[in-house]
């Protein structure tokens, strides 16, 4: 059995006075400090191009056929990467209705594409 004790009390370093700063990344699980900002795309040149029109040909051209279990997710991927191209709603799911038809086997129901049209348009999931 031990005493009781009367306190704790730090002993000083004359060499470090203060403890070290934790790393970025336990700065960051711990909410201290300001995240570090994700680097952003270069923005989209607009020479009177259809741009969102050439994403979408490029994607048909050099994709393979998009298959059961990652139909969603590849389909909401495009429709972000639409998104940043500055397409509106109904561009995004006009497109990914073409792709749907195109690349997606088995294709997914109208209201599902719809729906993963609506989440890419906000941005969100």
């Amino acid at each position: 059995m031990l005493p009781p004790s009367f306190g704790y009390s730090w002993i000083a370093d004359e060499d470090e006075p203060f403890p070290a700063i934790p790393p970025l990344w336990l700065a960051a699980i711990r909410g201290e400090g300001k995240p570090v900002p994700r680097p952003r795309r270069p923005p989209v040149p607009r020479d009177g191009v259809d741009t969102v029109g050439t994403i979408v040909d490029d994607i048909i051209a050099k994709h393979a056929a998009i298959t059961d279990g990652s139909r969603n997710d590849s389909l909401f991927k495009i429709g972000v990467r639409l998104r940043h191209a500055d397409a509106s709603n109904g561009r995004i799911l006009d497109e990914l209705e073409r792709i749907d038809g195109v690349l997606v086997t088995p294709p997914l129901p109208d209201r599902e594409v719809q729906t993963i049209a609506r989440s890419a348009a906000r941005g969100c999931r």
